[in-house]
């Protein structure tokens, strides 16, 4: 599919999501929009997901969404659900989500953490955890993003190393 969290910044087509992905980025643009228009999106959220028997996953939803607004460190970027590409902030918390589902839950934390108060991101954590389990058991499995949390960890790369980069020695 050639979709790729290492190039941020690069629009992603949301048709080219797989379901589960487009499912999961439905309902986080829903819930926002709810929440800007004062309006209850449960319903819209709980409906979308019962189509797959999991109408529960709105509530997961709800929850995920409430530790981000409370937590975020910085104003996030939530597309409409008529936008045609992901912002950087909705592919992170995809990349987030699949990376609990797939059980590596401490990658995820780095990718939480570049958007979300340490508490916040251990309450996300949970969240998403519980999220995965539920797409899971659904068959719904989200597309795993390459994590690339090294980046996250040391910092932007300078210019040069962005197009050459150095080899890096493998430990064992």
């Amino acid at each position: 599919m050639g979709l790729s969290l290492s190039t941020p910044g690069r629009p992603v087509p949301v048709s080219l999501l797989p379901l589960p992905d487009r499912l999961v980025v439905w309902a986080i643009r829903a819930w926002v929009i709810g929440l800007k228009r004062r309006i209850d999106a449960a319903e819209p959220i709980q409906a979308a997901f019962g189509k797959y028997g999991i109408p529960q996953a709105a509530c997961l939803i709800e929850g995920l969404m409430s530790v981000v607004a409370c937590g975020a460190l910085r104003p996030l970027a939530v597309e409409c659900v008529c936008h045609e590409t992901i912002s950087d902030d909705e592919r992170i918390l995809l990349a987030a989500a699949a990376l609990h589902q797939d059980g590596s839950g401490f990658e995820a934390r780095f990718l939480l953490r570049t958007m979300l108060s340490p508490a916040a991101s251990s309450g996300a954590a949970e969240i998403l955890d519980r999220l995965g389990a539920l797409l899971g058991s659904a068959g719904l499995t989200l597309f795993r993003w390459p994590p690339q949390t090294e980046r996250y960890v040391l910092g932007p790369a300078p210019e040069a190393e962005r197009e050459n980069p150095p080899r890096r020695p493998t430990l064992h």
